[in-house]
């Protein structure tokens, strides 16, 4: 029996000692702490995993999803299927479609994997419940693959499944049954950045920086320094310390740079933007950003990063919930759904369809979320740009 085990339900992260900044260099201080312990949960302490993961899930909940009758070549949507109700609505009873799916691609882009298990009745998908990835193993044994449940709580969960009664989202894979994790292929980068995060803290809560040193003619004895730290204490913030018997202040300042701190920082967002394939501009980082290559870095995201990864969403959902009916209809998310936060593009978009003659304009104004035109033009397939209605199709 081959078993495969995800990763352990328990995180311990490594408590790190208070360390003097004063001259201290970020690399410095990444050495003297003790390794902090990455886990899918803790990386989320990172705000470029969290805006990465955020943004990836948030964007899939976005995407409208159809059902299609295919016939023909050509496909029909199916508003009224049950299973259009389950995916597009409410796929259980705690959660909506867009709670559910955020949940989903959080899953799939932390641990790698994202189940859901099947309620049926009759044969047919009345429920999708989420299993955290924690609590499941995929085991194989005499050549079949089973998904093992446990401690969630529910005896009827608590048990081995067969695959048909899960759906289980896989990310990239070594071995195609189990998918392999992000934070935990790239933990070494992101321990770097949570121990960045770290430094700026203990950086900043010391103020800032080191902001001096006095330095005196002759050795102060115990009670006298003692003395000496509470009237500084007292004024240096507030009042106006005076130093007298030969004592003299010097600035000292450790500038971030010199840390290493503001680069170190950049550089881990443009790393975690590599990780997740998403670009640095929609993790705010700007640095290297223009408005032309803005657009392309948009358009390539959708590409290459979104498309690959609904089509492995549409490709399970097809064959755990279709059934008989599978390559009969199909389900699909539609990605045209992002360029509606882009008026200009979706305007553009409208409009070369529209002459290129397939779409007519209600199909247009129903895609666009509008009411139907009662022209009786609106149902026909016709070039608005041309004189004649038998244009060709560009």
């Amino acid at each position: 029996m081959a078993r495969f085990k995800l990763f352990p339900k328990k995180e311990v992260r490594a408590q790190t000692d208070n360390f003097d900044l004063l001259g201290t260099k970020l690399l410095d201080y990444i050495n003297a702490q003790a390794p902090i312990s990455v886990t899918p949960t803790s990386a989320m302490k990172f705000t470029g995993v969290l805006a990465a993961v955020s943004l990836r899930s948030q964007l899939l909940a976005s995407f409208p999803l159809n059902i299609y009758k295919l016939s023909n070549d050509y496909r029909t949507s199916i508003p009224d299927d049950p299973l259009y109700k389950l995916l597009a609505y409410q796929p259980n009873p705690y959660m909506n479609a867009p709670t559910f799916w955020r949940l989903m691609n959080t899953h799939l882009d932390l641990w790698g994997n994202a189940y859901a298990f099947i309620s049926r009745y009759g044969g047919k998908a009345i429920g999708l419940t989420p299993i955290p990835p924690s609590n499941v193993e995929v085991e194989i044994e005499g050549g079949k693959l089973f998904y093992k449940v446990s401690d969630t709580g529910d005896s009827k969960l608590d048990k081995s499944h067969s695959p048909d009664k899960f759906l289980h989202f896989k990310d990239i894979s070594f071995d195609g049954y189990v998918g392999m994790s992000r934070i935990t292929q790239a933990k070494k980068a992101i321990e770097l950045g949570l121990q960045a995060q770290e430094f700026g803290l203990d950086f900043f809560r010391k103020g800032g920086s080191a902001k001096g040193i006095i330095e005196t003619d002759g050795q102060m004895d115990p009670a006298g320094f003692k003395n000496f730290k509470k009237y500084w204490d007292e004024n240096a913030n507030q009042g106006t310390p005076i130093l007298d018997m030969g004592k003299k202040y010097k600035q000292l300042t450790i500038p971030p740079e010199d840390a290493q701190f503001l680069e170190s920082r950049q550089f881990q967002i443009q790393d975690i933007a590599r990780i997740f394939n998403v670009p640095p501009h929609l993790l705010m980082d700007h640095s290297r950003a223009t408005f032309s290559n803005i657009e392309q870095a948009n358009l390539e995201f959708l590409t290459f990063s979104l498309r690959p990864m609904v089509k492995g969403y549409e490709a399970e959902l097809e064959v755990k919930l279709l059934g008989d009916d599978l390559g009969k209809k199909s389900i699909r998310f539609n990605m045209d759904g992002i360029l509606r936060g882009d008026t200009a593009s979706r305007a553009a978009y409208l409009a070369a369809m529209k002459a290129s003659e397939l779409y007519t304009t209600n199909e247009l104004r129903k895609w666009n979320g509008d009411n139907p035109s009662d022209d009786p033009k609106a149902d026909k397939l016709e070039n608005p740009n041309t004189t004649s209605n038998n244009a060709q199709p560009i």
